[in-house]
This record gives C-alpha cells, sequence and structure tokens, in this order.
C-alpha cells in the first residue's frame, strides 16, 4: 500500500523545532527541494496529530516519485497518533521480534491495519481524505506494482488496495484476511488492531511466530523487551533517552510518548497543551516572520476580532520574511522567553523565501508584455470611472439656466422644462483591501496568483487609489496575516506582492474579518475588499487545552462561516468581491460565499477586464 521509507510531516519535536539552519548559500537545489518537502510533510503530520512532539524522517524521493503516497503516508502516520496509541503498538513489535516474527512481514501488514483503523475517522473530520487516499492507492497500484506482485503480504496488500478502489474480491483464501483488514475500520482501541495484525500474520505468514509466541496472550501478560518482572513505576523511571528511543512504526521514525492518555476515539478537535503552543509560536516566527504589532496591539487585536467561531485563535501579523526585517515588534511575552530557533537570517526559510520569488520573478518576466496591457487597461478603466463621476451631468428641468432654443415650446407644448441644470456628483474617495489566499492548496498555482494580486495592485496603484495587499495562511491556533504593501506606498511596493507562495491551511472567515477591521478604519467612504480564493476554507483547530474543544474548521462549516463574514460586511457598505483560484468542483462553495459577486478567471489575459468589470461598477455607483 504505502511507501516503504515514507516521509511524514514535518512536525517540530520540543528540541528540533523545523529545520535545521543552514547557510543558504551551502544549500544546494536538491537539498532545498529535500527541506521543502520535508517542511511540508511535518506540517501535515503536525496537524493531524496534534502532537508537536513528534518527529519523524523523511524520504523526499518518495514524494518525487508520488506525492499523493507521501503524503497520504503522513496523514495515516499523524491519525494513528491521534486516535489510538503507538506505544502499545511498539510493545507488541517488540516482543514479537523478540520471539522471531519477521519484521519485513510485520511491519508492511500492520501498515495496512493501521490505515484500515483510522481513515474514516480522518474522513470525517477533514475533508479530502477520501479523495487523497484513492489517489495514493491508485498511485501504489501503478506504481509500485512489482512489490505487490514479489511476494505474497505484498499480493495481500494489493489485493485490500484494489478491493477498497474498485470492490474488486480476491481469491478465496486472500479474501478472508481482506475483510478481516477491512473490519478494523470500527476499531475503537489500539488492541483491536494488534489482535488483528496478529491473527493476519500467522494465518496469511507461512512461518508464522516461533513455538513459544502465542500471540497477543503473552504480550498481554509481560509487554516490554522481555522484562519478568516491573511496575509501572519502573516503566515511568526509566531514562529519557530509553523512554523516548526511536520505534520504526509504520516504516519510519515515529518518536511517541505515551502517557496513557492517548486514548481512542478522540474529539474532533486536536489538543495541544501550552509547551507545544509555546513552540508553534516560534514556529510561526520561524516560517512567516515575527510580528511587526507590539505584544500589546496583538492582544487588543485578538480579543476584538478573535470571537464566535474563530473564539480563542489567535492572528500574527507579519511582513514576511524578505521585506522591512526592522519592523518586527519588540518586547516579548513570558511564552516567547524559550531559546530563538532563528538566530540568523540565512536559514531554509529565508532561502526557500527567495527562490519562490526569483521564481515568480521570472514567470513575470515571461508573461511581461500581457502582464502589463492587463495592468494598463485595468487602470484606464479606473481612471475613467473615477473620472466620471466627477464630470458634470446637465439634464433639462423647470428651472435653472434658460435655454433659447426650447423656448417655442411655450403654448405650443405640455413640455415646461425650458431650463438646464447641472449636477455635480459629490466626490468621495476609495480604498481597497487585496486579500489572497495563501494556504498550501495554492502552491500548484502560485506563481498566477502572485501575478493577480500583483496586476490587481499595480493598476490601482496607477489610478492613485489607496490600497492595501495582504495574503493569509493558518497553522495551528495562528492565522497568519502576511502584509505585501501597505496603503499609501509608493508603487515600488507593489512588487512586494511576488513574494508570495502557499502553505499550511486557510481559515476564511476570520481573515477576512482581519482585513475588514482595518479597512473599517479608513477615512475613504467607500471600501472595496477583493478576496483571491480558492472557495475551499480549511483549518484543523489546534487547541491549547482540551476545555477548548471546537467544531472542525472545514467543509460546509466553514463555507458558511466565510459566507456570513461576507454579508455581515455587505450589509456594513463594504463591497466585497472574490476571485476564484481553485478548481472547478469548488465553484459551488465560491458561489455560496460570494453569491454572484465573484469572478472565474480562466484565462490571465482576460484579467482586467472581468475584474475591471466589477471595479467599475463599484466606482460609479
Amino acid at each position: 500500500m504505502m511507501n516503504r521509507n515514507n516521509g511524514t510531516e514535518n512536525t517540530v519535536p520540543a528540541e528540533d523545532m523545523s529545520i535545521k539552519e543552514m547557510p543558504a548559500n551551502d544549500i544546494s537545489e536538491e537539498e532545498l527541494e529535500t527541506a521543502r518537502i520535508q517542511n511540508r510533510l511535518k506540517n501535515l503530520l503536525w496537524t493531524i496529530s496534534g502532537d508537536y512532539s513528534l518527529g519523524t524522517e523523511v524520504n523526499a524521493a518518495v514524494f518525487k516519485k508520488s506525492k499523493y503516497i507521501a503524503l497520504y503516508d503522513a496523514v495515516c502516520k499523524g491519525g494513528f497518533a491521534r486516535y489510538f496509541r503507538p506505544r502499545t503498538l511498539e510493545q507488541y513489535f517488540e516482543k514479537a521480534f523478540l520471539y522471531g516474527a519477521e519484521p519485513s512481514v510485520l511491519l508492511p501488514l500492520s501498515r495496512l491495519c493501521i490505515e484500515s483503523a483510522v481513515w474514516k475517522k480522518l474522513a470525517a473530520d477533514r475533508g479530502g481524505i477520501a479523495e487523497l487516499r484513492r489517489m495514493a492507492f491508485e498511485d501504489t497500484l501503478k506504481k509500485e506494482s512489482g512489490r505487490l506482485t514479489h511476494t505474497d503480504w505484498g499480493a495481500l496488500e494489493g489485493c485490500y488496495l484494489r478491493y477498497c478502489l474498485y470492490k474488486t474480491p480476491a481469491g478465496k483464501s486472500k479474501q478472508l484476511w481482506v475483510d478481516k483488514i477491512v473490519s478494523l475500520q470500527d476499531a475503537g482501541d489500539t488492541i483491536d488492531i494488534i489482535r488483528c495484525l496478529d491473527e493476519v500474520y500467522n494465518g496469511a505468514y507461512p512461518k508464522g511466530f516461533a513455538d513459544e509466541f502465542k500471540g497477543f496472550g503473552l504480550f498481554e501478560e509481560n509487554p516490554g523487551r522481555g522484562r519478568q518482572s516491573g511496575s509501572e513505576e519502573d516503566e515511568e523511571d526509566k531514562p529519557e533517552k530509553e523512554e523516548d528511543r526511536i520505534v520504526n512504526l509504520l516504516d519510519d521514525h515515529l518518536q511517541e510518548e505515551d502517557d496513557g492518555k492517548n486514548k481512542a476515539q478522540k474529539p474532533n478537535a486536536v489538543v495541544l497543551e501550552d509547551e507545544s503552543m509555546a513552540l508553534a509560536k516560534d514556529y510561526i516566527e520561524l516560517n512567516y516572520g515575527k510580528s511587526y504589532l507590539t505584544p500589546k496591539e496583538q492582544r487588543q487585536l485578538n480579543y476584538q476580532i478573535c470571537t464566535g467561531a474563530h473564539k480563542e485563535c489567535k492572528l500574527h501579523f507579519s511582513d514576511g520574511l524578505l521585506s522591512r526585517p526592522d519592523a518586527s515588534a519588540e518586547g516579548t511575552s513570558p511564552a516567547e522567553e524559550q531559546p530563538p530557533l532563528q538566530d540568523s537570517a540565512d536559514t531554509y526559510q529565508m532561502e526557500y523565501a527567495r527562490r519562490v520569488l526569483t521564481e515568480n520573478l521570472e514567470i513575470l518576466k515571461a508573461n511581461q508584455l500581457m502582464t502589463r496591457q492587463n495592468i494598463l487597461s485595468l487602470a484606464d478603466i479606473l481612471k475613467r470611472a473615477l473620472l466620471t463621476r466627477e464630470e458634470k451631468e446637465i439634464f433639462p428641468d423647470e428651472y435653472g439656466k434658460i435655454r433659447v432654443d426650447r423656448l417655442w415650446n411655450i403654448g405650443r407644448t405640455d413640455n415646461r422644462k425650458m431650463f438646464d441644470r447641472e449636477f455635480i456628483q459629490e466626490f468621495t474617495d476609495f480604498a481597497v483591501e487585496i486579500l489572497i489566499d495563501s494556504s498550501g492548496s495554492q502552491q500548484i498555482r502560485q506563481s498566477m496568483v502572485a501575478l493577480q494580486g500583483y496586476i490587481i495592485s499595480e493598476a490601482l496603484s496607477l489610478a492613485e487609489i489607496p490600497h492595501r495587499v495582504m495574503g493569509f495562511c493558518t497553522f495551528g491556533d495562528y492565522t497568519v496575516m502576511r502584509r505585501y504593501r501597505d496603503y499609501d506606498e509608493p508603487i515600488e511596493a507593489d512588487k512586494r506582492i511576488l513574494e508570495f507562495y502557499g502553505s499550511a491551511n486557510n481559515r476564511d472567515g476570520l481573515a477576512i474579518r482581519a482585513a475588514a477591521h482595518s479597512l473599517s478604519a479608513r477615512r475613504e467612504e467607500n471600501k472595496i475588499l477583493i478576496v483571491l480564493s480558492d472557495g475551499t476554507p480549511n483549518d484543523i483547530i489546534v487547541s491549547k487545552s482540551k476545555s477548548r474543544l471546537r467544531v472542525q474548521y472545514c467543509n460546509d462549516y466553514a463555507v458558511k462561516d466565510t459566507a456570513r463574514e461576507v454579508y455581515s460586511l455587505r450589509s456594513k457598505g463594504i463591497a466585497v468581491m472574490g476571485i476564484f483560484a481553485g478548481e472547478e468542483e469548488a465553484l459551488p462553495a465560491e458561489k455560496q460565499i460570494f453569491g454572484n459577486e465573484f469572478a472565474y478567471i480562466r484565462k490571465i489575459s482576460d484579467f482586467s477586464n472581468v475584474v475591471g468589470r466589477y471595479l467599475k461598477e463599484q466606482l460609479m455607483v
């Protein structure tokens, strides 16, 4: 099913949070790509498991062979750590290997059992899991066909994949074991997984265990590596180094400290303790830059904005890793007094941000003529609309400036409008906020999204309309608001939008609320919010304590919350337009969020006309 040495989500354990710092000049292209993949997989594992102490090694070659296999492996590993007790399975492995179990057989079979036990729980909590599972299974059948036919246990895996995908029954002897593995979808405890694994191993693998090993019964009587006696206190008193030893659970290295609290069927929300949340803050600063707000300003904004469905979430306002490094806020809170993760600017994250900027600049250069045409065309539409608002309107009336050429109507017609009146529309000014979805789902199109944001921003600058450009993504409890350019900055600031890249999740409702907060404070009478998104708000909440369990922010719940925010802004007089940058299957959600006021840009060459029509309507009102 899954790859052999697959990656898991670059979750940063307490002592090794994120990727080790490396001098930028020493990073090769291959090393940078490997580090980027590791970071992505760690983020995924962290988010799914809710445990920032999990640490893994990742084989990036697997991701390059099939991203679906690698991503789904990370999902399964995170799910197993979340819903079950990896330490219990580790103890089973220790005893099984001690009595002659074959690791090359038992471990692959364990992956099948674990996958079956976690996937339905994950799919219920997080949208897109079922589709990712399907693509991973299809890629496994296609790209690892040799492995699936080389051994009996490989053939059993192939039968399981085909049965899950197409309901294709296997031969009678193998279907028996496939059915047993499939039955784990309703497993409620790690013991259920172990019992099934033990039975399948002994039945499907002719060699079986040594005669002395009677399956799970011996494990229950004497857990641990051959220990004949010992209490729970002895287990707890073991040195940390031994207790934290690396375990080959899912054909990868998964560190797990099991304190007996990992119960099956945990609540939907992912719970993190205070220590993990402190690490999350460091991770945010390392990957997205420090906040340009003071701690006091940050607390005030969180108090004002993070309410309702977003209660106890946090906002992090940053200028990114490359822009205005001196703008970071001074001062630290007690939670920030840990050793910093980033001592110099030359880290992998900085280097990756520079590489993305270079790629986006190359895309801009390759599309320079078309981009310039779009900018000038959109700027012209905006300028004309503003001029039209200031032009005099003259219309006939019964008083005003007399028109001699109409006097002939007197006594001959009922027309009494012998005069002209001038109407000059009261001048009103505008402010625009551009909000860009910077989540990981945008990675496949991040250069084009950056280009779209750049076109709008440059056109607004040429039309002398004050505007701000923000990107947003969510990791854990933190929604990062990345400022690319601020209101009233010179036109040179527009190119900072080309630093855009996608990562993590997206909590659209909170981001829209945060963007509107600053927009509402502007003195301009007319305010417009433009949201570039893929129409799929999706965020797994990572709470700070179990008292803050909340509904998962995904699927219909997240779409409705985002739609409510848009409706609320419109009711306050802020015009909101959506620009859709996603897959067609997400169009219904986009329509539910923005109504009819969204644009679906199929060709970048049409961008200025489509967006221009909407903005012109707003400027002409």
